[in-house]
């Protein structure tokens, strides 16, 4: 059954929030069990009367599309199944009666068949479907064999399609050499991966690489922690490795790639390779195509696109008059979703003390003044995220509180239906009742949502 678990985990991990899954055991076809997942079939099947605006209500939850009441039609525990019962395993299609965007895929693991019901908009799209079935071929081995890496082969098709042989090797080889230590201090280094690379310093400028002499290996890690990996940081310099991992130079980049930071404003667009920045043991982040592919956060794989995030952060703020420090303070976010240790911020006009109980008061800027320099103070939110409570911020960026408890109206008679526990059952009231704030949920295992106006805006 762990390996049931794992395909949920892994595909909500891989395809992000915008999807909605959930896992039935259907080898009694009388008796449909629900095994895991965002609970679409058990709401359906027990709550058959729902009307659209309440099913709406419930998807939307998940999908957050503004017109999803125009997009369904009534749905019923036999629609969702009906398709199901009679295609052939390992075959995605759309569900019989539902709206458009629902799909289902059947499988069979130790001759149980099993279904995955699957609601997102991204299914909506022939290219998203070809890549999910691309992904599945992956996940039906992995049922089958259990020296099958999801995530790695899931991977492969991030990367250039010239840099797909050596990849596999290149990600294991990333954690070998994130675990070493020159002079008893964990490596902090970058690594380049490209096709060619004669035809890849061609295409940049040659003067920013130094050549090697001589034939090396990026495998044999023990020679090359010094002096090579010992000089390449990640962000003033790179080791270059060729396709057949065999060092070739150092690049000194004259600004650093992009996807390296999650938002960088001032990065270099590089020519098809791999780009990877070690901070020891603690992250791994790795790019393709000028954009992060993956991040390895103590030995956790992450595949979480940001994009969208910035698009809804961004434009919240906007309206929030927010118009300093938006990007510092969203990396700030994000990187307070590697601690570990959820917590809830309150961003906009400060909040009336009647609304909130306990809570340390005080004041203090994000934005620290300094010889006519304005710096943004990433450290202040990440410590005082290590206590329970919530952090309330004003629209000037002054922090006023933090360790809050929210207080909710519980005689609020408005449904609302939450999978994520009682911390994003308080963002979602307290965006309700507050809203002209942006409320931000940060989970203990990483997932950062956004509230405002009552509606879950994203989640990633």
């Amino acid at each position: 059954m762990y390996k049931i678990k794992d395909i949920y985990y892994i595909l909500k991990e891989v395809f992000g929030p915008n999807i909605s899954i959930e896992i039935l055991d259907i080898n009694d076809r009388d008796i449909v069990k629900h095994v895991i997942g965002d609970d679409i079939y058990l709401t359906i099947k027990n709550e058959q009367n729902l009307s659209v605006e309440q099913m709406g209500q419930i998807l939307n939850e998940h999908i957050n599309l503004p017109n999803l009441i125009n997009q369904l039609s009534p749905i019923t525990p036999e629609d969702i199944l009906t398709s199901a019962f009679s295609c052939p395993c390992n075959t995605l299609i759309a569900a019989e009666g539902t709206f458009s965007f629902l799909r289902m895929l059947k499988f069979r693991y130790k001759d149980i068949e099993y279904v995955i019901v699957i609601i997102s908009p991204m299914m909506n799209h022939e290219a998203s479907r070809r890549l999910f079935k691309s992904f599945w071929s992956s996940v039906h081995s992995y049922l089958n064999d259990n020296n099958v890496s999801i995530i790695k082969e899931y991977l492969n098709y991030k990367v250039p399609s010239e840099l797909r042989l050596s990849f596999s090797t290149f990600y294991d080889l990333l954690l070998k050499i994130s675990v070493q230590k020159i002079e008893n201090k964990n490596i902090q280094s970058g690594i380049l991966l490209v096709n060619d690379y004669l035809e890849y310093k061609a295409k940049s400028d040659s003067n920013l690489f130094y050549d090697l002499v001589g034939e090396l290996s990026l495998r044999e890690i023990e020679r090359i922690k010094q002096p090579y990996l010992e000089i390449t940081d990640g962000k003033e310099c790179f080791l270059v490795v060729d396709n057949s991992l065999q060092i070739k130079g150092i690049f000194f980049p004259d600004k650093q790639p992009l996807g390296l930071d999650f938002f960088n404003n001032n990065g270099k667009e590089l020519t098809p390779s791999i780009v990877a920045k070690i901070e020891g043991i603690d992250t791994i982040r790795v790019a393709s195509t000028n954009k992060t592919i993956y991040e390895i956060k103590n030995g956790m794989v992450r595949l979480r696109d940001y994009s969208i995030m910035k698009m809804t952060f961004t434009k919240i703020l906007d309206l929030l008059s927010i118009a300093n420090y938006q990007i510092e303070l969203l990396n700030n976010i994000i990187e307070i979703s590697f601690i570990h240790k959820g917590t809830i911020i309150v961003l906009g006009s400060r909040i009336d003390r009647m609304k909130y109980s306990k809570g340390i008061d005080g004041h203090i800027s994000i934005i620290y003044h300094r010889n006519g320099e304005n710096i943004y103070r990433n450290k202040l939110l990440s410590q005082l995220s290590r206590t329970d409570g919530a952090i309330l911020v004003d629209e000037s960026l002054n922090i006023y509180c933090y360790g809050a408890i929210l207080k909710n109206d519980l005689s609020s008679n408005e449904p609302i239906n939450i999978n994520g526990g009682s911390r994003s059952y308080t963002a979602k009231m307290f965006s309700n009742a507050n809203p002209d704030h942006l409320i931000i949920k940060i989970s203990e295992d990483g997932p950062i949502a956004f509230y405002y106006q009552g509606r879950l805006e994203i989640e990633v």
